[in-house]
């Protein structure tokens, strides 16, 4: 038996998704952030995303800086300092060294995952 949910006027799927520019992608997830930081009462100051997809800063497309010790349920936002890279197109993710080359990137500095 399976169910079929009704889509809301505010869904977003994967086909959805994979329809929008890189342009689109950045200012959806920045929507999807500041969302984020209002429902845990987050302040959405917090949130950079500078919207300059093709300069070269290392592949970082949005980051948020919380005070260390902020208690947040499951979400988009994390504890402490997070960045994220917002990828479009196609490219492969089957296997562990194509994830790995998609997520994590070392820096002299730190990780981004």
């Amino acid at each position: 038996m399976s169910i079929e949910l009704s889509k809301g006027p505010f869904d977003v799927s994967m086909a959805d998704i994979g329809k929008l520019s890189a342009d689109d992608a950045v200012e959806l997830f920045h929507q999807l952030l500041v969302e984020e930081a209002k429902r845990t009462a987050n302040p959405v100051t917090a949130i950079n995303v500078p919207k300059a997809i093709t300069t070269a800063d290392g592949g970082i497309d949005a980051e948020i800086e919380l005070i260390s010790g902020t208690l947040i349920p499951g979400g988009l936002l994390r504890n402490g300092n997070a960045s994220y890279q917002i990828k479009t197109g196609s490219f492969s993710a089957s296997g562990l060294s194509d994830i790995k080359s998609l997520v994590v990137m070392v820096n002299k500095n730190r990780t981004l995952v």
